[in-house]
């Protein structure tokens, strides 16, 4: 029995030596013929070149490109500029296929306050011109501005003093007349 095992391994050593060494024979030694697969870089990600062997399908990675990094250049105003505060700009980025976005301050856009309807504070007086205010005309400001109304000095209104004669205890005075408003006098 012992020696039935025996012989039994060993044909099946054989058998085995037999298969591997026909392997190894079948593989024939060749010069590697490459393909190329590129993968080109991206904003975010390098690029690089895949070298497979046509024949046996052996492979390699070489040829690595940096990332590009995202290249912002084509701001477009946000219109989101205050009287007071500038606004916003925003880009996307040129690289094919990036749809990244980039938002920075719009330095100089603030719009400034627009006023343009004045209307009278009736506060002239015989003395001197009034007022006039504006509230500013951009949507969402309520500054308000107040400037001389040029040309609304009002003119005295006089009313008519008769003579007084002068007493020991009273001073006189002529006829003149009188401005009800201010200290204007026609009196000499």
């Amino acid at each position: 029995m012992k020696i039935k095992i025996l012989l039994a391994i060993l044909a099946a050593i054989a058998c085995c030596t037999i298969t591997v060494l026909s392997i190894v024979l079948s593989l024939k030694p060749h010069e590697h013929t490459y393909e190329k697969e590129v993968t080109a870089p991206t904003c975010l990600n390098q690029g690089y070149t895949v070298y497979t062997c046509t024949e046996c399908k052996y492979s390699y990675t070489s040829d690595y490109v940096e990332a590009l990094g995202h290249d912002y250049t084509n701001y477009t105003s946000d219109n989101n500029a205050t009287c007071t505060k500038d606004g916003t700009k925003t880009a996307t980025c040129n690289h094919e296929g990036c749809n990244e976005h980039n938002t920075i301050a719009d330095e100089g856009s603030k719009l400034g306050h627009l006023f343009t309807n004045y209307v009278s504070d009736n506060n002239a007086t015989c003395t001197k011109d009034g007022t006039k205010t504006a509230t500013c005309n951009r949507e969402g400001c309520n500054e308000h501005n107040t400037i001389a109304d040029e040309g609304t000095k009002l003119e005295h209104e006089l009313t008519h003093v008769g003579a007084k004669e002068s007493t020991c205890t009273e001073i006189g005075w002529d006829e003149h007349d009188e401005c009800i408003h201010c200290d204007f006098s026609t009196a000499n």
